[in-house]
């Protein structure tokens, strides 16, 4: 069960935003196949989204920036204590084996909006069949 407990967890996210999306749509007096469509589609796209950033980001796709930046503060910092910009700097090889090592995975998520973006699909077909 520890296992799952991340994508419980973003379950319980997607069912949240599902809440949300009925609450606003509870007084334009729309079905409920109608909103539970739309609350657990919304659900998936977000959750799918945040999945597909943390993926990307994942393989390495932000990490210029963040070396980037870490440099530059770094030395704005040593610069303000009037510490000499001397010592081991860290290259950007260096740095992207860092971040690698301590990075989780996005299945949690991927598979959180998959389970919405399936159960939007259901209440879609049922929106179709029931009218």
């Amino acid at each position: 069960m520890a296992k799952y407990k991340k994508t419980l967890i973003w379950l319980a996210v997607g069912l949240a935003v599902t809440a949300g999306v009925i609450a606003l749509e509870l007084p334009r007096g729309r079905g409920w196949v109608h909103m539970l469509c739309d609350g657990f589609l919304m659900a998936a796209v977000a959750l799918l989204a945040l999945g597909c950033l943390k993926f990307v980001r994942n393989q390495g796709l932000f990490d210029l920036f963040g070396y980037a930046f870490s440099n530059v503060f770094r030395r704005r910092d040593q610069d303000e204590m009037g510490i000499p910009l001397t010592g081991k700097k860290e290259t950007f090889a260096q740095y992207e084996a860092r971040k690698k090592a301590t990075r989780k995975g996005a299945g949690d998520l991927l598979w959180a909006g998959t389970a919405y973006l399936v159960l939007s699909g259901v209440m879609m077909v049922l929106y179709f069949v029931i009218g």
